[in-house]
């Protein structure tokens, strides 16, 4: 899973078949056979069931009731046959007969906890493997019993022909109804379906000044925790395990954020199936760590006491953030990592409470932050979309595959992008853009719920092209004099590789990441155009964008693919109801 890396999607060849296709698949190949079925006859070959057009994807009886999955599934009931027992239904009528009984006879609540998740009228379903294997269990010894019951009490052809039909039965009594329900609940066990797995615990959060899960009143806002004072807050910092202490990290430093990218390469994201993982440069940690008026002690992380080896960090830099029209003095928290072999410690916890107790001091008392774990509670959920620029290294790599029947070629042609942009005046920011592109990027961003306030010295830092991290080009039109030009749009991306891990062929994948866009005279969608263009210019194989702002302008159209994570936003000790991820105007890196 990917989800907490670039959130890519693999493509899905067609989903799996519902649970009674399954059974009945099984039984089918086995040659299994209820003898003693309360509803079943000996049937003859005319009588077994036939297929319909493929296009309709179920199984319908020609003369008789289904001598296959589902009605063995019955024979461990004589009332739930009575359910399922009419003549040519198809499963999906079954299905609906079957689910439509456990709700109304109040068993749903049970079904709930026991995890069962149909959708009946669809006939679709959510089942795991175990469930399959308890039922051939199951059935394999109601077969058993039902046979021996068979020779001990035969029954008579007459009686089987003018058995009472289920619609005609009478209204049971209320210990009929109580028994049926034991009996779909004996069905339950024996079909080894789980409880569902508890909500997740978060003692950590729990105790924290955050919104919890659950619903949020649409006007809720302000601090959570109570007022307090700078005076408030304890001067030293807090304790760790004996073997441990803190230290400030310098990130101007070469020897000091070397280490910092050791840790993080060696330790920080990476998908499950460990074959990507973020390859932050040193570069791109001093550009997203130091922009003006950072705080040094705000980046610090915790040694090893015995050898002064960095085994965690975490780091905190300034924003000024508008949440619904409320102007927050804020701070982005990113980069908490933890080595691999101390997580059992506890540190994390730790080190978030020291780098809250850090900010305080300066009087900041709300946090933004990002995280692809559901914690207590998003303030919106965004998901990444990714546009292939080099199909062929990527599907080399396993970041992709190649669907059925696309060949490669096919495939780098339906990803070709053009030769050139076609924005007029397009070229790389400079210094003399920042006043234009700030008030372009401050009137854009206004617009949504929540987004930063940037300044001059903000933008520049920010948007100022610098080789190998961040990429920004302004569409320039040129006046009588050259100080009079005008920036009307202005796009940008930064850069992000991943390290590939044991692939014998690539050791990098060079991904570009949509950053701030404002279209003036353009579409949003030539714009972004451009830019897959210029980042295929600059070696990039993949471009990543989140459905973030207005970029669902173009994801579908620019032919991105949608990823399969999703990445949370949240707000430290801020009232916020949820919003949609397009009314979120912050990109965090």
């Amino acid at each position: 899973m990917l989800s907490r890396l670039f959130q890519r999607g693999l493509p899905k060849l067609g989903g799996g078949p519902s649970m009674m296709g399954l059974v009945q698949a099984r039984f089918n190949s086995s040659s299994a056979s209820v003898q003693a079925a309360p509803f079943s006859t000996t049937t003859s070959e005319q009588d077994k069931p036939k297929r319909t057009r493929r296009k309709k994807q179920r199984r319908v009886m020609k003369d008789g009731p289904h001598n296959t999955g589902l009605h063995q599934l019955c024979s461990l009931s004589p009332e739930l046959s009575k359910i399922v027992g009419a003549s040519k239904a198809s499963r999906v009528d079954i299905n609906k007969k079957l689910w439509g009984y456990i709700k109304s006879h109040n068993l749903q609540e049970e079904s709930d906890k026991r995890n069962i998740k149909p959708d009946a009228v669809l006939g679709k379903h959510t089942y795991s493997s175990s469930i399959l294997d308890g039922l051939i269990e199951s059935m394999s010894s109601s077969d058993n019993k039902a046979t021996v019951e068979s020779k001990e009490e035969p029954k008579s052809q007459d009686s089987e022909q003018f058995e009472t039909p289920a619609s005609s039965t009478p209204a049971e009594p209320v210990d009929d109804v109580a028994h049926e329900q034991a009996e779909i609940k004996d069905l339950l066990d024996k079909m080894h379906i789980a409880p569902a797995a508890p909500p997740k615990a978060h003692k950590f959060w729990n105790t924290q000044p955050v919104p919890q899960l659950g619903p949020v009143p649409e006007d809720a806002r302000g601090p959570i925790d109570e007022p307090k004072k700078v005076s408030d807050i304890p001067k030293e910092p807090y304790n760790l395990p004996a073997a441990f202490e803190w230290s400030n990290i310098d990130v101007n430093d070469p020897e000091q954020i070397q280490e910092v990218y050791t840790l993080l390469n060696e330790n920080y994201v990476e998908d499950d199936e460990a074959m990507f993982r973020f390859d932050y440069s040193p570069e791109f940690l001093r550009w997203a760590l130091t922009p003006p008026h950072y705080v040094p002690e705000w980046h610090f992380g915790v040694r090893v006491k015995s050898n002064g080896k960095l085994v965690g960090f975490i780091t905190g830099i300034p924003a000024t953030m508008d949440i619904r029209g409320d102007e927050l003095r804020t701070v982005e928290i990113n980069f908490l990592c933890v080595h691999k072999k101390l997580r059992s410690k506890r540190l994390a916890p730790v080190l978030i409470k020291e780098v809250t107790r850090r900010v305080n001091l300066t009087d900041r008392w709300q946090a933004v932050y990002t995280s692809g774990a559901i914690l207590p509670r998003p303030i919106t959920t965004a998901r990444y979309h990714h546009r292939s620029l080099n199909p062929k290294k990527l599907c080399e790599v396993g970041f992709t595959r190649l669907a059925p029947r696309m060949t490669m070629a096919r495939c780098i042609k339906l990803y070709k992008v053009a030769d050139h942009p076609t924005t007029s005046g397009l070229r790389p920011m400079e210094m003399k853009d920042r006043k234009q592109v700030t008030k372009l990027l401050n009137e854009y961003l206004s617009k949504f719920k929540a987004h930063p306030i940037l300044s001059q010295h903000e933008v520049g830092h920010w948007l100022l092209p610098r080789e190998n991290v961040i990429q920004t080009y302004v569409s320039y039109w040129e006046m009588v004099r050259e100080e009079n030009g005008k920036v009307t749009d202005f796009l940008s991306f930064y850069s992000l590789p991943s390290s590939v891990l044991g692939n014998d062929k690539h050791k990098t994948l060079y991904a570009a990441y949509s950053y701030y866009n404002v279209a003036n005279t353009v579409s949003l969608k030539q714009l972004m155009s451009d830019a897959l263009v210029l980042a295929k210019q600059e070696g990039y194989d993949v471009f990543n964008a989140l459905n973030l702002m207005d970029n669902n302008e173009f994801l579908e159209d620019l032919k991105f693919g949608r990823g399969d994570g999703d990445l949370q936003y949240y707000l430290y000790n801020w009232k916020c109801p949820f919003m949609e991820p397009q009314d979120m105007g912050l990109v965090l890196l």
